[in-house]
C-alpha cells in the first residue's frame, strides 16, 4: 500500500491533507496545535479554580545556603540520635528531617553544633554532637594526650590521619592549664589524706615523741632523666617523693629545676 500526503493549501488556520491510496480516498482537516491544548482536559479542570497559579516544570534550584560538611566528627551517638528525633516532624507543616539542609556548623574544639534549615517552612534548628552527661570532649581528649605522655603536635598528627578537624592550640592550652591545676589540687588533697592515715597508724602503735607528735616512717626516692648521646646527659629537672611505709601512699612530692624556664 502506498500513501501520498499532499497539502492542498498553506492556510495558517486549517490545513487540508489529501490522503490517497488504493484502499481509500479522503481529506483530513488538520488544525494548528494550540498551546492551551498541551494540558489535557483533566489537568485544565484541575487548575481552573486557581487562575493565578503559576506552574513550572523546571527543576528546583539548589539552595545557596546549603554547605558541604567535610571530614569526620567525634559525636555522642545517643545524643545525636535524640536531637535528630527532636527536630523531625516539626510544625507548622509537619515537615520531616529529610526536608532539612545544613546551613552552618559551629565548632568549639571537637564539639560541633550544626544548624539545619527546613526547605519547606524555613524553620531553623540546631543539632549538637555533645551533651552535659559526660566529661566535655575537649577535656577528655587533652586528658588522654597527657596520660600517654604526648602533646599538641602528636594530637594534630592523629586527628589529621583520622580526617577529624583538630582543636585549636589556644583551646588546647586552656584545657591543659585547667587539667594540670586539677591534677595538682587533687594530688595535694590526696597526700594530706594519706599523711593523716599514716599519723593515725603511728599513734595507734605508740610511735610518738615526747610532745606526742606521731613519728611517721617514710621511704624517700627521687629520679631525673638521663640519656646518652656519646656523652653523659643529666636532665636539669628532677623530682623526689616521700612514700608512707605503712600505707605505701605518697605523702609528699617535689619537682626541682636548675634554672627558670619562664
Amino acid at each position: 500500500m502506498t500513501n501520498h500526503l499532499q497539502p492542498s493549501c498553506s492556510s495558517p488556520i486549517n490545513k487540508e491533507v489529501n490522503v490517497s491510496s488504493s484502499l481509500f480516498n479522503t481529506v483530513l482537516n488538520i488544525s494548528p496545535i494550540n498551546k492551551s491544548e498541551i494540558l489535557c482536559t483533566k489537568d485544565q479542570t484541575q487548575y481552573e479554580e486557581y487562575p493565578n497559579l503559576c506552574i513550572s516544570d523546571s527543576p528546583a534550584k539548589n539552595n545557596t545556603e546549603e554547605i558541604e560538611v567535610c571530614g569526620r566528627r567525634i559525636v555522642n551517638i545517643f545524643n545525636l540520635f535524640e536531637e535528630i528525633k527532636n527536630i523531625d516532624k516539626h510544625d507548622p507543616f509537619d515537615c520531616s528531617f529529610k526536608n532539612m539542609i545544613v546551613i552552618g556548623e559551629k565548632r568549639i574544639g571537637f564539639k560541633s553544633i550544626f544548624t539545619f534549615k527546613c526547605s519547606m517552612c524555613q524553620i531553623k534548628k540546631t543539632v549538637g554532637t555533645e551533651n552535659n552527661v559526660f566529661t566535655p570532649i575537649n577535656t577528655s581528649v587533652v586528658i588522654g594526650v597527657l596520660n600517654i605522655g604526648c602533646g599538641y603536635s602528636q594530637l594534630q598528627e592523629v586527628m589529621s590521619a583520622m580526617e577529624v578537624p583538630t582543636i585549636h592550640i589556644k583551646t588546647y592550652q586552656a584545657e591543659h592549664d585547667l587539667i594540670c591545676k586539677g591534677y595538682e589540687e587533687t594530688a595535694l588533697e590526696t597526700m594530706k589524706e594519706a599523711a593523716k592515715v599514716e599519723a593515725e597508724l603511728a599513734v595507734a602503735e605508740g610511735e610518738v615523741d615526747v610532745d606526742g607528735t606521731p613519728l611517721v616512717a617514710v621511704v624517700a626516692d627521687g629520679s631525673w632523666c638521663k640519656r646518652s648521646y656519646r656523652t653523659m646527659y643529666n636532665s636539669p629537672s628532677g623530682m623526689a617523693a616521700l612514700v608512707g611505709y605503712r600505707t605505701r601512699k605518697i605523702l609528699f612530692m617535689g619537682v626541682k629545676n636548675k634554672f627558670c624556664a619562664i
